[in-house]
Protein backbone atom coordinates (compact mmCIF):
# COMPACT_ATOMS: atom_id res chain seq x y z
CA UNK A 1 0.00 0.00 0.00
CA UNK A 2 1.11 3.50 -0.78
CA UNK A 3 2.05 5.79 1.99
CA UNK A 4 -0.28 8.95 1.58
CA UNK A 5 2.31 12.13 1.95
CA UNK A 6 1.93 14.77 4.49
CA UNK A 7 2.76 18.39 4.20
CA UNK A 8 5.95 17.59 5.89
CA UNK A 9 6.64 15.41 3.27
CA UNK A 10 6.23 17.77 0.40
CA UNK A 11 7.92 20.33 2.73
CA UNK A 12 11.14 17.98 3.17
CA UNK A 13 11.49 16.65 -0.64
CA UNK A 14 11.01 20.77 -1.50
CA UNK A 15 14.15 21.10 0.55
CA UNK A 16 15.93 18.35 -0.69
CA UNK A 17 15.62 19.72 -4.48
CA UNK A 18 16.56 22.89 -3.71
CA UNK A 19 20.16 22.10 -2.03
CA UNK A 20 20.56 19.07 -4.71
CA UNK A 21 19.92 22.03 -7.05
CA UNK A 22 22.22 24.31 -4.88
CA UNK A 23 24.65 21.58 -4.77
CA UNK A 24 24.46 21.56 -8.44
CA UNK A 25 25.62 24.91 -8.89
CA UNK A 26 22.00 26.29 -9.79
CA UNK A 27 20.98 29.82 -8.52
CA UNK A 28 17.79 29.02 -8.39
CA UNK A 29 15.05 26.35 -8.98
CA UNK A 30 11.52 26.16 -10.37
CA UNK A 31 8.84 23.25 -8.50
CA UNK A 32 5.78 22.24 -10.26
CA UNK A 33 3.29 20.71 -7.76
CA UNK A 34 2.65 17.92 -10.19
CA UNK A 35 5.94 16.82 -10.68
CA UNK A 36 6.40 17.08 -7.06
CA UNK A 37 3.45 15.36 -6.26
CA UNK A 38 4.09 12.24 -8.77
CA UNK A 39 7.64 12.16 -7.03
CA UNK A 40 5.53 11.35 -3.81
CA UNK A 41 2.80 9.45 -4.66
CA UNK A 42 0.09 9.75 -7.17
CA UNK A 43 -2.31 12.67 -7.31
CA UNK A 44 -4.51 11.48 -9.38
CA UNK A 45 -5.97 8.79 -6.74
CA UNK A 46 -7.96 9.10 -3.90
CA UNK A 47 -5.05 9.57 -1.74
CA UNK A 48 -4.09 12.78 -3.40
CA UNK A 49 -2.90 15.50 -1.45
CA UNK A 50 -2.43 18.21 -4.15
CA UNK A 51 -3.77 20.96 -1.59
CA UNK A 52 -0.98 19.83 0.98
CA UNK A 53 1.48 19.68 -2.08
CA UNK A 54 0.61 23.45 -2.78
CA UNK A 55 0.64 24.65 0.77
CA UNK A 56 3.84 23.19 1.22
CA UNK A 57 5.26 24.89 -1.66
CA UNK A 58 3.72 28.28 -0.45
CA UNK A 59 5.48 27.11 2.78
CA UNK A 60 8.42 26.77 1.53
CA UNK A 61 8.93 30.23 0.09
CA UNK A 62 11.39 33.22 0.65
CA UNK A 63 11.22 36.83 0.16
CA UNK A 64 12.38 36.97 -3.15
CA UNK A 65 10.85 33.77 -4.56
CA UNK A 66 8.30 34.32 -6.79
CA UNK A 67 5.06 32.40 -8.36
CA UNK A 68 5.82 31.54 -12.33
CA UNK A 69 2.21 29.57 -13.15
CA UNK A 70 -0.87 29.82 -11.11
CA UNK A 71 -2.98 26.81 -12.06
CA UNK A 72 -7.03 28.17 -13.67
CA UNK A 73 -9.75 27.32 -11.20
CA UNK A 74 -11.95 24.44 -12.46
CA UNK A 75 -14.72 26.12 -14.51
CA UNK A 76 -17.70 27.91 -11.56
CA UNK A 77 -14.64 26.41 -8.76
CA UNK A 78 -13.22 29.06 -6.77
CA UNK A 79 -11.78 26.86 -4.03
CA UNK A 80 -9.09 26.08 -6.13
CA UNK A 81 -7.99 29.02 -6.97
CA UNK A 82 -3.81 29.06 -6.27
CA UNK A 83 -3.90 25.76 -5.60
CA UNK A 84 -3.79 22.63 -8.45
CA UNK A 85 -0.92 20.27 -10.94
CA UNK A 86 -0.11 23.71 -12.58
CA UNK A 87 1.35 25.63 -9.73
CA UNK A 88 5.16 26.49 -10.44
CA UNK A 89 7.17 28.60 -7.88
CA UNK A 90 10.74 29.33 -8.72
CA UNK A 91 13.17 29.27 -5.60
CA UNK A 92 16.10 31.46 -5.57
CA UNK A 93 18.73 29.13 -3.90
Amino acid sequence: MMVIPKLKDFMSEIERLKVDARDSGESSIDICSGTLHKMLGDHKGKNARMASCCRALYQSMKSGDEVIQLPSPKAGNTETKGYGSRLIIRYFL
